[in-house]
């Protein structure tokens, strides 16, 4: 699926990062969630991937932000757990990261993280929702998507834009008029193209 689909088996971790990695500015991608066999799937962003064991489990290393689809939320390594309601097999994720302001957030299936109900938000809820990635020395991050549970497995189709990997029935460009999403861009929030990054990254 042009390099946009992970696919895991059970004994073993499983992890896909964008191949552009972003130092500034403000981007947006979707996922979706194909496949899930149990509450181990894992979606964020993670910073400077060369440093970083692709094939360990997930939650157990820093430079890991992101949340698992019983909605448990790592920064580093410090959990949180949260009630706010999960997400499940079909179900397209977004991830919206402001590296200049170290946040990253999420929305399901264009309901974004909210502070009043789960995934009622109609645009990212900068106030409360969202992942803090500052307070480390990382100066490139990659988006994530993952396999947590060594006998779990799972499967993410990725869309950054270019070439979904699964169907899109809508058709959502950002405001430079890059990219194909079936969800609305948020507002200032681009798609990850060499484009949008000689401009913006």
């Amino acid at each position: 699926e042009g390099n946009c689909k992970a696919t895991s088996t059970a004994g073993s971790y499983i992890a896909g990062i964008s191949s552009i990695g972003i130092t500034k500015g403000k981007w947006y991608a979707e996922f979706k969630l194909d496949t899930a066999t149990a509450n181990e799937a894992v979606i964020g962003i993670v910073g400077e991937p060369e440093n970083y064991n692709l094939t360990a489990q997930t939650e157990s290393q820093t430079g890991y932000f992101g949340i698992r689809n019983d909605l448990d939320k790592w920064e580093n390594t410090s959990n949180t757990t949260n009630s706010h309601g999960d997400f499940s097999d079909g179900n397209i994720m977004g991830v919206a990261i402001d590296v200049d302001a170290k946040k990253v957030t999420f929305s399901n299936n264009g309901g974004w993280w909210s502070s009043t109900s789960a995934w009622s938000g109609s645009s990212p809820d900068w106030t409360t929702y969202y992942l803090d990635i500052s307070g480390n020395s990382y100066s490139t991050f990659h988006f994530y998507i993952g396999e947590a549970g060594s006998s779990a497995t799972s499967t993410w189709l990725a869309n950054f834009g270019g070439c979904p990997a699964f169907s899109i029935s809508s058709g959502n460009a950002d405001a430079d008029g890059y990219g194909n999403f079936e969800y609305a861009v948020p507002s200032g929030y681009y798609a990850l193209c060499t484009k949008n990054l000689a401009e913006y990254g």
